[in-house]
């Protein structure tokens, strides 16, 4: 994934920025005290409080850096007022507070450091510390945009692209994501791929070549869209074991959609030996405990026959009816189902007919005229499974694709 440029200063210090060290913090810095210090400026207080922070010539002291990064920053030194507000952003040393952080990555900003225009517009954008403004967000991210910052100019471009505190324009959107893609950007890579693959000019093989690019990099979406790309051929040899190796990939990285695209391919062996039902279990559970309604009903149906793990009703039950609470309908008949029959459950025929009859509002709702593949069976009322973990037929299709381009968050 690509590296945050301005809370990765943290991981990797840079003591004294290149600034000439006082004599007082190369004999002794732990010993320093204001008074030797009386001829010192902003920039030996910041070499100071980083000799603290990252203890160089002396033990780590959390508390001492801040003191002394904030003499600093109070002096006006643009360098020590990030790295104040990168801290209280963290939450490093201090307590946490988005308010303070903000405060001072505004005054570096104002003073045109990158690195803080790029900041002011993160917080507008996301509302981590103020109120959530695209319009001020768009205003930050151009200013560090135009000084040549490859994360303003993927999310400037993320901005125009969704018309959020700017006027909604592709070609602009476009033009920031190429800018930010050329200097090596994962996710403005990832989103050129996106583009290509959803946009007006479709073209899959470049979308592939974007993508594999940020792929390259570890950039989560663009493993999950190459390899749904493989998966489909689409612009690519269709190749399900790379599909399934880049979906993998993103899966193993917390990408909840890739988490249950890969559960399925676990579930009917896709680029693999065989199926695997209980690896199925494991992803799909990863994949429902973020909330992916989906993958609940997927796990809900595995317990209640035993599929890659125990046979436990009540578990089961408690799976339907999470997803049946976000508008999952074969989860909706499949629990009206157990409060019919007391499977996992008391048995309750009002709540079995109600759900019955939510399900069959969610089918209208879902219903394309191509057929129900939420179809209750005649028997048991359990939807049928019989290729596989999930006997559901595979036609090559990407499924679950968030295509939507995104904008990077520290």
């Amino acid at each position: 994934m690509q590296n945050n440029d301005s809370l990765n200063s943290l991981l990797n210090p840079e003591p004294g920025r290149g600034v000439k060290t006082h004599p007082c913090l190369i004999t002794a810095p732990s010993r320093c005290g204001e008074k030797d210090l009386s001829t010192a400026d902003a920039s030996h207080f910041l070499e100071l409080g980083e000799m603290y922070y990252y203890g160089i010539g002396q033990e780590e002291d959390f508390r001492e850096a801040v003191k002394w990064f904030r003499k600093a920053a109070e002096a006006g030194d643009a360098d020590a007022q990030i790295r104040l507000g990168e801290i209280y952003y963290v939450g490093a040393s201090v307590l946490k507070s988005g308010e303070e952080s903000v405060r001072w990555f505004r005054k570096a900003a104002l003073q045109g450091e990158v690195q803080a225009e790029w900041m002011m517009g993160f917080v507008c954008h996301y509302g981590r510390g103020v109120r959530q403004d695209y319009a001020e967000a768009a205003v930050w991210y151009e200013k560090a945009a135009l000084h040549g910052h490859p994360g303003a100019q993927c999310n400037l471009g993320t901005l125009y692209l969704c018309g959020q505190g700017v006027e909604r324009n592709y070609e602009r959107a476009a033009e920031w994501f190429l800018k930010s893609a050329l200097q090596g950007y994962a996710l403005g890579q990832c989103n050129m791929g996106t583009l290509y693959r959803y946009g007006t000019e479709r073209d899959c093989r470049k979308a592939a070549e974007w993508y594999m690019k940020a792929a390259d990099q570890g950039e989560p979406n663009a493993c999950w869209h190459l390899g749904q790309l493989y998966r489909g051929g689409d612009g690519v040899e269709h190749d399900f074991v790379k599909a399934a190796s880049w979906i993998r990939k993103a899966a193993e990285q917390g990408l909840q959609g890739a988490e249950r695209e890969y559960a399925e391919f676990c579930s009917k062996g896709l680029g693999m030996a065989g199926p695997d039902c209980a690896e199925a279990a494991r992803w799909y559970r990863k994949a429902a405990e973020q909330g992916d309604a989906e993958s609940q009903c997927e796990l809900g149906f595995m317990y209640r026959t035993g599929l890659g793990v125990p046979v436990d009703l009540a578990e089961s039950f408690s799976w339907y009816r999470k997803a049946a609470l976000q508008g999952n309908f074969v989860a909706m008949r499949n629990l009206s189902v157990m409060y019919r029959d007391g499977l996992g459950t008391e048995k309750d025929p009002a709540l079995a007919e109600e759900w019955d009859l939510r399900a069959a509002w969610e089918t209208e709702d879902h219903d394309d005229g191509s057929g129900d593949d939420g179809e209750c069976d005649g028997d048991d009322g359990y939807e049928e499974y019989d290729e596989g973990c999930d006997g559901r037929e595979d036609a090559g299709e990407p499924s679950g694709s968030n295509h939507q381009s995104r904008g990077h968050q520290p």
